[in-house]
């Protein structure tokens, strides 16, 4: 073998242990390790929203019911919502809509406001939610445009506020009557530190 072949195995081996010694060592560069002073916090905690004075993840809002609703009838009640996690939160109402037991369509116009109930029922409130009508075709409660939705609320652990809810029945479509439930979905981030 000549010295110039020679030269070129040499260079090849010494390639090819660089390739192997650099795809070995890669997975270093992917780890980080850090010591964490006794001055250092961890921070954990539960989030949890609860609507009304149940426990659980439902909660049967009696003061909104009512049989024998005509369309125009409004029903409006008090509910109080209660931060019951660890962390700080913000709140929104996310969607809302009836489910109606049997056949038929119902509409319901929702609102919403921070804070007690009027003595009057005649206008939408507002400043919880944008007022919106509903129904078990859309089953989405969607603030109409082009006003954006009310900023999140906030809430400290354990502190509650209230909101006054009014849903007015607008019409039932295909049924002479209907039983229907109103639900509502909120949601909840936690506030960083």
């Amino acid at each position: 073998m000549n010295r110039r072949n020679v030269l070129l195995a040499a260079a090849g081996v010494l390639v090819a242990v660089l390739i192997f010694g650099s795809v070995q060592t890669t997975g270093a560069l992917w780890r980080d390790q850090t010591d964490m002073g006794s001055d250092t916090t961890v921070h954990t905690g539960s989030l949890s929203l609860r609507p009304g004075s149940a426990s659980g993840s439902s909660f049967e809002f009696a003061a909104l019911s009512g049989t024998g609703l005509a369309p125009g009838d409004a029903r409006q009640a008090e509910l109080e919502i209660t931060n019951t996690g660890t962390p700080p939160l913000k709140f929104t109402l996310a969607t809302a809509g009836p489910t109606v037991e049997g056949s038929g369509v119902v509409t319901v116009r929702l609102s919403g406001a921070k804070g007690s109930c009027p003595a009057a029922e005649a206008t939408d409130l507002s400043g919880a939610f944008k007022a919106a009508n509903t129904s078990t075709a859309t089953q989405t409660f969607v603030p109409p445009p082009p006003a954006p939705p009310p900023p999140p609320q906030q809430l400290e652990p354990a502190e509650s506020t209230t909101w006054c809810i009014r849903a007015k029945l607008v019409s039932v479509t295909g049924a002479p009557s209907a039983t229907f439930r109103i639900t509502f979905n909120f949601a909840a981030d936690q506030v960083g530190p």
